[in-house]
């Protein structure tokens, strides 16, 4: 089902689980609208196109009939009876260029609306990464091209830069874009909801994978030891319908800001100037579908596993520092005499023993001494260099102080480089 979500526990701890997937999840249709509509532009395009062509027509047409008028009435009349090549009325100059005017004009508010407008766009979408915008204005454009070149051809005009074949072919553009935005729109959206249909998000013990692509599969893996922090959003709609995006961000990236500065002078002989230059700029996360959980549903559950994940070195550190000084503490009260049978507990053998507060004989359990030694080799060492700590700690071979200490057979004390002792 579209969006389904493995039900996870939010308690789930995951040093326990013995699951390879602990989530599977999908962007919902829901968050994928604004995609959707940024499909629509092509057609949005076409309607400023023919209002922006109206405008310019209505403009250039008040221009020319201002000029015309100024230069008729500021220049008169040249009196008969003077020579043929002089006799010549301002309204027939202004009448032999006329057609070229006209040529010019046509030419320049087709190439502003609708090809102008249409690359200004699909330039746009594509510096801002959204794709469903700039691929449907490009197809569009990209088709109304192709077929207006073929149309032009087959009407009988040569295919050079003359005015006419020129103002043909815009006008066959412009005329196309109309019914190719419908096809670039459905085309946007069918390849968006393929899109969309294609992600999959699975974490896992290990990390997050992200995979999808309709043209170009890809599929990349983020370990949880690389993720140092976590950020969900959700808009007004996603607070009401329960989804939203959860992006994984190293904290060396998120937030993080440039700033640059300049100061520069330049001079001639002549002439000198001065400049003082800044900017200033913040990184942030992606929100590209491929690089992010991008509009999941109950986003939450999603953060939750996150945080135990990225949470969980630092309490495993906290509690192996806690667990140690325990085992110093406890050690270094003891007074350990030499060649005693006795080696420090780990925490279960506290509850075991019983410490006299008179004589200070400690009770030990009836556990065999080669357990406890194979046991305490499995837990960490702590090397001492403290001249105040009993000489019972130090190895009979090399000197060197351990807590807790290993003790042979022989009654003698050694560290675990050295433990169990050679036979002779």
């Amino acid at each position: 089902m579209e969006g389904q979500v493995t039900h996870i526990d939010p308690n789930h701890n995951p040093d326990e689980s013995n699951d390879l997937v602990l989530l599977s999840t999908s962007p919902v249709f829901k968050s994928f609208i604004y995609k959707y509509l940024m499909a629509f532009t092509p057609i949005i395009l076409v309607i400023v196109s023919f209002f922006t062509r109206m405008l310019l027509d209505s403009i250039f047409h008040l221009a020319s009939s201002t000029v015309t008028s100024i230069v008729t009435t500021t220049i008169p009349s040249v009196p008969s009876g003077v020579p043929g090549f002089m006799n010549l009325h301002p309204t027939s100059l202004m009448n032999q260029y006329s057609a070229g005017m006209i040529d010019a004009t046509t030419i320049t508010i087709f190439m502003v609306a609708p090809i102008g407008i249409f690359i200004l766009f699909a330039c746009i979408g594509w510096v801002l990464r959204i794709t469903e915008m700039w691929t449907g204005t490009a197809l569009t454009l990209g088709m109304s091209t192709v077929i207006g070149i073929l149309v032009a051809n087959v009407t009988g005009y040569p295919p050079a830069m003359s005015s006419n074949y020129l103002i043909l072919f815009l006008q066959w553009i412009a005329f196309l874009v109309q019914p190719f935005s419908v096809i670039g729109t459905i085309i946007a959206i069918a390849w968006s909801e393929k899109f969309r249909r294609s992600i999959r998000y699975t974490i896992t013990k290990d990390g997050v994978w992200m995979s999808g692509g309709v043209w170009k599969k890809q599929e990349h893996m983020i370990p949880h030891i690389q993720i140092g922090r976590i950020v969900m959003e959700q808009d007004f709609f996603g607070s009401m319908f329960n989804y939203g995006t959860v992006i994984p961000q190293t904290i060396a990236r998120w937030g993080a800001e440039t700033s640059i500065r300049g100061v520069g002078a330049t001079g001639q002989k002549d002439s000198m100037g001065a400049m003082i230059g800044y900017a200033r700029g913040r990184e942030e996360a992606s929100r590209y579908p491929l690089d992010c959980l991008y509009g999941i549903p109950n986003p939450k559950n999603a953060q939750s596993l996150f945080q135990q994940f990225i949470t969980r070195p630092a309490k495993l550190e906290e509690e192996q520092l806690s667990y140690l000084k325990k085992i110093y503490e406890m050690s270094a009260s003891r007074n350990m005499v030499s060649g005693s049978d006795v080696i420090s507990p780990t925490p279960s053998d506290i509850a075991k023993s019983h410490i006299s507060d008179d004589k200070r004989d400690i009770a030990v359990s009836k556990d065999s001494m080669e357990e406890k030694s194979t046991r305490m080799q499995e837990v960490g060492v702590i090397r001492l260099s403290d001249t105040d700590f009993p000489e019972s700690h130090a190895c009979s071979v090399c000197g060197k102080k351990e807590l807790p200490p290993f003790v042979g057979s022989d009654g003698k004390t050694y560290c675990k480089d050295h433990y169990p002792p050679k036979k002779s």
